[in-house]
């Protein structure tokens, strides 16, 4: 789930791409305490980011 939010987010340009999300994900794959919370600490971050892009979009229809 998390690779395809990171991936909507980069097809849509909502985000930098000096460090993909995509690259991110896939540095913090393995399962340590502390990339588990980054991942959900990067999961919270996009989940926001990409739904303030859909308010906006939805804003001017």
């Amino acid at each position: 789930m998390l690779e395809q939010l990171a991936n909507l987010l980069e097809a849509g340009e909502l985000v930098p791409m000096y460090e993909p999300p995509s690259a991110k994900v896939f540095a913090l794959k393995t399962e340590t305490p502390n990339n588990c919370a980054e991942l959900r600490r990067l999961l919270i971050l996009w989940h926001d980011t990409l739904m303030s892009a859909v308010k906006r979009t939805a804003c001017r229809s």
